[in-house]
């Protein structure tokens, strides 16, 4: 959205973009931190976590000329303003700048703000308890005109506080827009009985959250086991010796097991595990 906003705006010649900019990733984003590092006190600091760093700093644009980048570490400070300079010196916008620049543009200009605000009447978002403080302040700007906004959001499932989401959003969308009528969908299609209340008995333990109940119509009387791995070797043993121990017992064929991994890269010790126990396997 943002992107597309920058691109049709009249208002970036201002900041000193023309419009047909280009966006860097991250590897491009490591070469110039790594060229700015040559001159720089940051010499000890990963390209990695500068870039993390300087994230952090755009992601709070009010902030910007304040008190967070007096706050930021010191040897980051001296390279903020070069890393910005040499992105407009190659017409060149990261990630975080899509949002920063959207931003500024709405916050500063009340007709541009205007023209936005007639244009999406009606505002979705999903994922809110994922937002980070700027894209919570854009989604107003956008939405405050009119009060026309849904969002969908879960306070239970924010895991993404390490790059900048912000629960509170979430928690405090009905402050900014008063007049919310929220639904809670409770019951779950996905997991048993068995499962949600396992879930529910750890959950309620947070503080930062607003009360809501799981239920779900199906049940197994199986209960979750709680398999305590030290490695993926471990985990990987583990799952071949029980799925040769229920085959061996005549209790389930080897077409009856899926095993679920995160990354393919998971997948490797667990092949080599059932390899090595003789178990037959296909993956997907």
């Amino acid at each position: 959205f943002c992107l597309k906003f920058l691109k049709q705006s009249g208002t970036l010649l201002d900041f000193g973009f023309k419009r047909e900019f280009t966006i860097i990733d991250g590897q491009q984003q490591k070469e110039l931190v790594t060229q700015l590092q040559k001159n720089n006190p940051a010499m000890g600091r990963k390209p990695k976590e500068i870039i993390s760093q300087i994230s952090k700093i755009k992601q709070h644009p009010h902030h910007m000329h304040g008190e967070l980048l007096a706050d930021a570490p010191s040897d980051i400070q001296p390279l903020f303003e070069p890393y910005n300079r040499r992105l407009r010196e190659m017409n060149c916008m990261d990630f975080d700048d899509l949002l920063l620049f959207t931003y500024k543009i709405l916050s500063s200009n009340s007709n541009e703000c205007s023209k936005i605000q007639e244009k999406y009447k009606y505002i979705i978002v999903d994922e809110y308890q994922d937002t980070n403080q700027i894209q919570n302040d854009i989604t107003i700007l956008m939405a405050k005109a009119h009060n026309n906004i849904c969002v969908v959001g879960d306070f239970d499932q924010t895991i993404y506080s390490w790059r900048g989401a912000k629960v509170e959003n979430l928690m405090t969308f009905h402050q900014v827009f008063p007049s919310t009528t929220v639904q809670k969908l409770e019951i779950n299609y996905r997991s048993t009985t068995e499962i949600l209340s396992a879930a529910n008995q750890l959950i309620k333990h947070n503080t930062n959250r607003q009360d809501k109940t799981l239920i779900s119509d199906r049940s197994n009387q199986i209960l979750p086991q709680h398999i305590v791995c030290f490695n993926e070797r471990e985990e990987a043993e583990f799952i071949a010796k029980k799925i040769k121990s229920l085959c061996d017992k005549k209790q389930y064929n080897g077409s009856d097991f899926a095993i679920l991994y995160r990354t393919n890269q998971q997948s490797r010790a667990i092949e080599e595990c059932l390899t090595h126990h003789n178990i037959p396997h296909h993956i997907v």
